[in-house]
């Protein structure tokens, strides 16, 4: 009988022997796995950081260049408005020019409009009225 339980132990011990014998095979590709999951996340971190990189530098060279353009875009509006004014300047001062050269050459025909002379008509509202105040004034 005790070599039917030391043969029973055997197998239970064999059992058990297979059984860490998995456990530490599990556990071993468990470890590889995070390992490789660990790795491919800072490969992926890295990855990251370069995109990252790449945006902030492109996007550094967008800032530099819409700055380019922005101050191109001050200078020219600041051109134009010293044209603009030396437009308008001149303009004033050839319309000044011309109004004296042209009260010099050009006779003025009627320096003055006279105002029209007062109807004493029935057709004129307050023509007769003002003239009845004019007699009443008068007699």
């Amino acid at each position: 009988m005790w070599g039917r339980i030391f043969s029973n132990d055997r197998r239970l011990n064999e059992l058990t022997k297979d059984y860490k014998n998995s456990e530490i095979t599990a556990q071993r590709t468990m470890g590889d796995i995070t390992t490789t999951m660990k790795t491919q996340f800072a490969n992926v971190d890295t990855q990251f950081a370069h995109v990252r990189a790449e945006f902030t530098d492109k996007f550094a060279e967008a800032k530099v260049d819409s700055n380019y353009v922005k101050s191109k875009l001050s200078f020219i509006q600041w051109q134009l408005g010293i044209v603009g004014s030396a437009v308008v300047s001149f303009l004033g001062f050839a319309g000044y020019g011309l109004k004296k050269l042209m009260d010099v050459y050009i006779p003025q025909v009627a320096p003055e409009i006279p105002a029209p002379p007062a109807t004493k008509g029935r057709n004129v509202p307050g023509a007769a009225e003002g003239h009845c105040a004019a007699e009443g004034q008068e007699q």
